[in-house]
């Protein structure tokens, strides 16, 4: 696939141009190396954003001129990957051959004064909407149990490691109860000028007519250098694996096993573990659902998901907990399996079609031409690389990476057979 990239200096700008979709979408992606609080300040940011400008002081106001507008769609999300946090504003419009000319450029201005021109009075955030969303999160946050998968996630990191950047989640109750609105337009202010930015553009538009629209809105934003590395690094090694368990009021019970990966190679790291994760749990026939969900019925779900930004393969099950010693024996038995090479060349060549279907699929939308242009923030090979390295791997590389992958932390949610 081929796209434009033009460096702006504080910015780089990406674009495809897109004549069959009826709509433009443009991503602006903040991204810096994260702190514990950015996670909970983000989720607070990106709410409070979409409720008012200093243009439109009112959701109700707010929305009225989206009407005007043909109500372009506003997206925002924030989410960590490795050491890096990542702060996305999504904006998609209808082409202006649907609505009226020039309301391609009046929805960017509008956009952009959502993003940079916020509800702020004396350095404050608008404190009606700010208290609001505050509680409303907070009530999200003493609810959380009440979400077993959810929640057993959130424990389980932090018994991997419980100040580790994997164990930063959003549902921080200590540190959202200090976020003033002052404290959080602060922090706006610093995250906004001291991120990485990158813009992705696809849809039927014109470079140099997105060039001039941003670099209207986007200005005196400090000169930065690209040198993030978005990949964690572990200090401590484990010489026993940690099993930890907490009870709970649920009829089911959350197994999670975190596995950690050993010095693998660039190759290994790209190549061969995702392929050893779609055998072992991530694909429809993995030899876990297979041999633990299918053939014994042991569990109520079973999958397996590969992290290569935090060097983390996770194994996540649902369970009856008078099945745990059972599934915990017979998912150490498939990864033993796995190093033994028990497995069939068959699985390897079913990642390669589905790969080959995912490439073919990934013009058919626009955000997934977006999600493909950012791929290449931390050097990504282009996809017609990726197929013929993914073709190159082996069963016996895959043998090799099963046996740099180990068991570090086993998390076990008991739930009660007579809960809910």
């Amino acid at each position: 696939m081929i796209f434009e990239e033009k460096d702006l200096g504080i910015y780089k700008l990406h674009f495809k141009k897109e004549e069959k979709f009826k709509y433009t979408d443009v991503c602006l992606k903040f991204r810096k190396k994260i702190e514990k609080k950015d996670l909970i300040y983000l989720r607070l940011l990106k709410s409070l954003l979409t409720k008012s400008s200093f243009e439109y002081k009112t959701t109700r106001l707010l929305n009225i001129k989206k009407e005007d507008l043909y109500n372009p769609e506003i997206f925002i999300t924030s989410y960590r990957k490795g050491n890096i946090i990542n702060f996305e504003f999504w904006i998609s419009i209808l082409d202006d051959k649907y609505t009226q000319k020039n309301n391609f450029n009046e929805s960017i201005n509008f956009g952009m004064s959502i993003l940079f021109n916020p509800d702020i009075e004396n350095n404050c955030w608008n404190n009606k909407y700010f208290d609001i969303e505050k509680n409303r999160v907070i009530d999200e946050i003493n609810s959380i149990k009440e979400n077993p998968r959810l929640y057993s996630d959130i424990q389980a990191f932090k018994a991997f490691d419980k100040d580790g950047i994997v164990s930063y989640n959003i549902y921080d109750l200590e540190e959202l109860n200090n976020i003033t609105s002052t404290s959080l337009y602060e922090y706006y202010i610093n995250f906004i000028n001291n991120s990485l930015l990158d813009i992705y553009v696809c849809g039927n538009n014109d470079i140099n007519n997105l060039i001039t629209l941003f670099k209207k809105h986007i200005k005196n934003k400090i000169l930065k250098k690209n040198d993030l590395n978005p990949y964690l690094e572990y200090s401590k090694i484990r010489n026993k694996i940690l099993i930890a368990k907490e009870k709970s009021n649920y009829k089911e019970s959350r197994l999670i096993i975190i596995n950690k990966t050993n010095k693998l190679t660039e190759f290994e790291e790209k190549y061969v573990t995702p392929i050893y994760n779609y055998i072992l749990g991530g694909g429809t026939n993995s030899l876990l659902f297979d041999n633990i969900r299918e053939k014994y019925n042991l569990c109520y779900s079973i999958f397996s998901s590969f992290n290569s930004y935090d060097h983390l393969l996770v194994i996540n099950s649902s369970i009856d907990s008078k099945n745990f010693l059972k599934v915990k024996k017979s998912i150490e038995d498939n990864i033993l399996n796995m190093r033994k090479g028990n497995f069939s060349k068959n699985q390897l060549n079913n990642f390669i079609e589905l790969f080959k279907t995912n490439i073919q699929s990934i013009e058919d939308s626009i955000e997934n031409i977006i999600y493909y242009m950012q791929s290449y923030e931390y050097n990504s090979d282009n996809l017609e690389t990726k197929l013929e390295h993914f073709k190159k791997v082996t069963k016996k590389d895959i043998i090799k990476v099963s046996k740099k992958i180990d068991i570090d932390t086993i998390y076990l949610l008991e739930g009660d057979s007579n809960g809910m």
